[in-house]
């Protein structure tokens, strides 16, 4: 998202690839890593959860951008997705450190 700020086409080009690139993998990788750290009896619910906020960001998300397109402009706006990007990392990697780890199938 960082990368879609700029000015360069290159640059620009280069972001869009590595977007891509791993968004492929993390819709996958959210579910199997719902699936796993989610207690079997509430992984239906948990999953559930996860299609349906990442259904409502899907609806929600373009009319607020585009509503914010003539106060922010575009590259605002990714500016401001970059942000709450990494504003949702730090949110995820402070949980991770607060919860107790699941022991893996070896141990």
């Amino acid at each position: 998202m960082a990368l879609a700020t700029r000015s360069t086409p290159a640059v620009i080009l280069t972001g869009i690839a590595l977007a891509a690139a791993a968004s492929g993998g993390i819709q996958t990788l959210a579910t199997a890593l719902t699936g796993d750290l989610v207690s079997q009896r509430e992984r239906g619910r948990a999953i559930g959860l996860l299609y349906t906020a990442g259904d409502l960001g899907s609806a929600i998300g373009p009319p607020v951008a585009y509503a914010l397109l003539p106060l922010l402009g575009l590259t605002g706006v990714y500016g401001l997705c970059t942000v709450l990007l990494a504003a949702q990392m730090l949110v995820v990697l402070w949980f991770q450190s607060h919860q107790a780890r699941p022991m893996s199938c070896g141990q």
